[in-house]
């Protein structure tokens, strides 16, 4: 039963962007005075 908690988790994580969401928490906190980082997109 614990393994089948642990796989539901893991496929919550995946679906609800948590690997997204922690990669972009850094760029949350953005005002005056806050370093800034310009992202590009390729297009083509």
């Amino acid at each position: 039963m614990a393994g089948g908690a642990d796989m539901l988790a893991a496929e919550l994580d995946t679906v609800l962007g948590t690997a997204w969401d922690e990669s972009l928490e850094p760029f949350r906190n953005g005002g005056d005075g806050a370093e800034v980082s310009w992202l590009s997109r390729g297009v083509g």
